[in-house]
Order: C-alpha cells, then structure tokens, then sequence
C-alpha cells in the first residue's frame, strides 16, 4: 500500500499535522524490513497488519497564538512514545479559541480525544491520560483538572481513509 502524506497543514483556524498510512506486515506482526513504522513496538495489536494513523484531537479556550507548529510536533513526538508508534504516523489537531467554560471558570481548559483502531484498554488509556495530560499542561497551560480526554478505540469499519472504509480495503483480516 502507498503511504500518503499531507504535512503541515492549516485550515480555518485549525493547525494539524497529518502523515497517515497502512502497512502490511509480515506474518510474524511486524513489519516488512523496508519499512520502520513498527521498529519500536513490544506488542502489536491486530492480525498482521497496523492501522498506524492515532489521532490527538485537543478544543481549548487557549488562543491561536499559544498553538505553536512546535507544540503540535512536540505532540507526536507524545503520542509515538506512548502508543508504541513512529511519529511520523500520529496526528495532532488542535482547535484553539473555542468558547468554553468549565466549573464556572473560562481559565485554560480543554476537551480531548484520543483516536485508534486497537491500542486502547484501561491500562493503556491511564498511561495515555497521564502522559497526554501533563504534556498539554507543561506547554498550554491547561490544568489536568481542566482536561477531560475521551479515548475512543473505532471499528475499521468507521474510519474512512483513500475514499474507502479501512474494513473495505481488507488490511485487517477477521
């Protein structure tokens, strides 16, 4: 499969990095050599194949202005060394100046979402919320108390990718 990538882009307020692609693995569950993707992963969660494409979606009352091209790298860089992915993998979204007010205040807060076919569990998921959480607070100021991250482990047949579901495109075998 070929890999597609759409690097930095901006929209609408919106700053997002994006470099999502499939790989098909060998029967052992890990890669082909020629590709690193899963060089760094202990475990791998799928038959023969990676969906490599989480996604960090983070709404914040901080303004645009906070939201830095190094922060959402910075970002990635998180998320790659959590979920056992390469970075150039993971994409973060960061949509700032949202209208928010949480427990009466519209102090730095923010609502998250942390996307992946497989990869979640309640192990995985409190590893997540502590990494994640204290690296939005150390660089956009938000609190870990003003910071609820949903985690949301998708079917492959609700994630669309290439104008088809990823169950249509057959990587994940049943």
């Amino acid at each position: 499969m070929n890999s597609q990538h759409d690097n930095g882009q901006q929209r609408n307020g919106t700053a997002r990095i994006f470099l999502g692609v499939f790989i098909p693995l060998a029967s052992n569950g890990h890669e082909e050599a020629r590709i690193k993707a899963c060089a760094k992963c202990t475990t791998h969660r799928g038959p023969r194949v990676a969906f490599i494409m989480p996604l960090f979606r983070l709404e914040t009352n901080v303004p645009r202005s906070k939201i830095t091209p190094e922060f959402l790298d910075l970002t990635t860089t998180v998320m790659a060394e959590t979920l056992g992915r390469d970075k150039e993998y993971c994409m973060a979204e960061v949509i700032p100046d949202v209208l928010l007010s949480w427990k009466g205040s519209t102090a730095p807060a923010g609502n998250a979402m942390l996307m992946s076919i497989g990869l979640m569990g309640p192990e995985d998921n409190q590893r997540y919320a502590a990494a994640l959480s204290e690296h939005v607070f150390k660089h956009l100021g938000i609190p870990k108390d003003r910071l609820l991250i949903e985690f949301n482990d998708v079917k492959d047949s609700d994630v669309g990718f290439n104008g088809m579901t990823v169950d249509a495109l057959g990587l994940f075998k049943k």
